[in-house]
């Protein structure tokens, strides 16, 4: 009796290593996925920031083309008046009535066209202030998303920090805690872990096993209670405990 009492002590004890090995690798791949992650986050805000930098580039642009275009249309405005200048000096060179109705018609189209121009250049002004603001919004916004990305790039590397510290922990905690576990039973938890989406042992739930969801048969249940030894799963091969038995 006092034999099968401290086996059965063993089996609870292993049992009980085995789970706490699980909730440590349970929390380290948690951790890692988290790691992973972090590069993709940050790059996300990169690309963020890129997108907004390139709003302000393309209101620059239009702002530095209509600078550009109000610029040329003056040039043009300025060849246009030394023309109509032009045309009217020539008035008093005129000599038959039908050559000074041309000419009249021509200073007229160019008088026109000049205030086709002036207005023009007008609409351009309005456009060069209008852009000029849009692109101190813009700026405005950059700054602040440029303020914002920093700070969350340093949450984000802070994060990494904490995440690695913790795993060099539980790496710690998880190598006296396998350094006490039987070398056939952490072998079959390796193994089965690998497989088995993070759980290698489980505990049964109304006579089934937790880990697949199939019924097991009533002397599994049974042994299982006895902890007499580590019972698997025969579907999944899970180790499988009893959460009713005291320490577990």
């Amino acid at each position: 009796m006092i034999q099968l009492e401290e086996k059965t002590k063993k089996v609870i004890d292993e049992l009980r290593l085995l789970k706490k090995l699980q909730e440590l690798d349970t929390r380290l791949f948690i951790l890692k996925d988290d790691k992973v992650e972090i590069p993709h986050s940050i790059e996300s805000l990169l690309s963020s920031l890129k997108k907004e930098k390139d709003k302000i580039e393309e209101r620059r642009s239009e702002y530095e083309r209509f600078k550009k275009l109000k610029k040329e249309k003056e040039t043009t405005l300025d060849d246009s008046l030394e023309r109509l200048r032009k045309l009217k000096g020539r008035i008093s060179e005129i000599k038959t009535n039908k050559e000074y109705q041309a000419h009249l018609k021509e200073i007229e189209l160019a008088e026109k066209e000049n205030r086709d121009i002036e207005d023009e250049i007008l609409s351009l002004m309005e456009k060069i202030e209008d852009s000029y603001k849009l692109v101190a919004i813009e700026e405005k916004r950059y700054t602040e998303v440029v303020r914002r990305f920093e700070e969350d790039r340093r949450n984000y590397e802070e994060k990494e920090k904490k995440i690695d510290k913790e795993i060099e922990e539980l790496k710690e905690k998880r190598e006296i805690i396998v350094s006490s576990i039987q070398k056939e039973n952490y072998d079959n938890y390796s193994k089965i872990l690998r497989v088995g989406k993070g759980l290698a042992i489980v505990p049964i739930k109304e006579g089934s096993c937790s880990g697949c969801h199939m019924s097991l048969p009533p002397q599994i249940v049974n042994d299982v209670k006895k902890n007499e030894e580590i019972m698997e799963c025969s579907n999944c091969h899970r180790a499988l405990y009893y959460e009713g038995i005291e320490g577990l």
